[in-house]
C-alpha cells in the first residue's frame, strides 16, 4: 500500500471517527475531540479523545455488522468489571443514524509487550485466569463456535491455508491430528472468553496488567480459547511458551487446548492471505511460523 494510499484511508478514517464525535457530543455537556491513535493494532477503529475539561478516553468504533454485537457486550463488560476484571470502564455505548457502532471507554496507563518471557507470560496467565467462572454471556459461547468451525467449515479453512504452500499444508496436517475428535461436551463452558487475547490488547505496567481492551467479542465458554490465541503471537520464549500450554491445559483440558489451537493457528492463516498487501512468501512465512509453534503445542500435550 503506497504512502499516499494510506493517507487517504486514514482521511477517511478520521473523517468516520469525527462523525461517530458529533453523535456522542450532541448529548454530551462537555465535547470530545480527537487527540490521536494508539500504537499498533491490525484493524483500526480506536481513538485517543479528549474532553474540554481534561479527560482522556479511547473511542472504538465498528462498522454496522458488528455494531450490535458491541452493544450486547455492554452489559458482559460491566459484570466482568464488577467481578474484578481488569478492562477499562465503558461510559457510553451505542449506534449511530448510519449504523456505526462506537463505544467510549477509559484511557488506562501502561504499555503493550512486544515480546513474552516468562515473566511477561505469568501476568497474562494470570490475567487469564481471572476469567474463570465469570460466565458473562451464556447465550454467546464460543465452544459451539470452535466446534462448528472444525467440522462444518474445515475445509474452508484447510483451503485458506493451503495457500501458504509447503507451510501452509503442514500446518493443515498438524492442525488436524491436534482437533482430532473434537467433543467440546466436557470442556468448561462458564469462562469468560474474550476472544482476541493478544499480547496487543493487554497493557502492563511495572510487569502488573492495567487493562484489558478489545473486549467486544466477549463470550462465554472455556478460557483454554483466549490461552491459544496467546499462543498464536510471535515473539514468545521457549519457557514461556510451556508456561502458556500448561495454564491452558489446565483451564479447559489438553483437548480443548489442542482444539482451540488448531482453529486459531488456521484462521490466521486464513486472516494473513486476506490482507490486501498479503504476498506468498509472507503467507508462506506465517504459516512456518505457526507450524513450528503447533509443534511445540503438539509435543507438550502429548507427554
Amino acid at each position: 500500500m503506497t504512502g499516499q494510499r494510506c493517507g487517504v484511508l486514514g482521511g477517511v478514517e478520521r473523517e468516520r471517527a469525527e462523525r461517530v464525535l458529533d453523535t456522542i457530543n450532541a448529548d454530551e455537556r462537555w465535547l470530545w475531540v480527537i487527540a490521536g491513535r494508539p500504537d499498533g493494532g491490525e484493524q483500526g477503529g480506536a481513538w485517543y479523545v479528549e474532553g474540554v475539561d481534561g479527560r482522556t478516553a479511547v473511542l472504538k468504533i465498528s462498522d454496522p455488522s458488528w455494531a450490535e454485537q458491541m452493544l450486547l457486550a455492554e452489559e458482559a463488560v460491566g459484570m466482568v468489571r464488577r467481578a474484578g476484571y481488569p478492562t477499562p470502564a465503558w461510559i457510553r455505548c451505542g449506534r449511530t443514524a448510519d449504523g456505526i457502532g462506537y463505544q467510549l471507554q477509559e484511557r488506562v496507563p501502561g504499555a503493550r509487550l512486544t515480546s513474552v518471557d516468562v515473566g511477561g507470560a505469568r501476568a497474562l496467565i494470570s490475567t487469564i485466569d481471572l476469567q474463570a467462572g465469570l460466565n458473562p454471556a451464556p447465550g454467546r459461547n464460543w465452544n459451539d463456535f470452535v466446534v462448528d468451525q472444525l467440522t462444518r467449515d474445515m475445509g474452508n479453512l484447510c483451503s485458506a491455508s493451503a495457500t501458504a504452500g509447503a507451510s501452509g499444508m503442514a500446518l493443515v496436517e498438524m492442525c488436524r491430528r491436534l482437533a482430532d475428535d473434537v467433543d467440546a461436551r466436557d470442556w468448561p463452558c462458564s469462562d469468560m472468553v474474550h476472544g482476541d487475547f493478544r499480547p496487543a490488547n493487554v497493557l502492563l505496567m511495572n510487569g502488573e496488567v492495567t487493562g484489558v481492551v478489545d473486549v467486544e467479542a466477549i463470550g462465554s465458554g472455556t478460557r483454554a480459547f483466549d490461552f491459544a490465541t496467546l499462543l498464536s503471537y510471535g515473539p514468545i520464549d521457549g519457557d514461556a511458551v510451556e508456561l502458556i500450554v500448561n495454564a491452558g491445559s489446565l483451564a479447559g483440558g489438553e483437548q480443548a487446548l489442542r482444539a482451540c489451537v488448531a482453529l486459531v493457528f488456521l484462521d490466521l492463516v486464513r486472516f494473513a492471505a486476506a490482507r490486501p498487501d498479503a504476498t506468498p512468501e509472507t503467507t508462506a512465512f506465517e504459516g512456518a511460523r505457526l507450524v513450528e509453534r503447533a509443534a511445540m503445542v503438539e509435543a507438550l500435550t502429548n507427554r
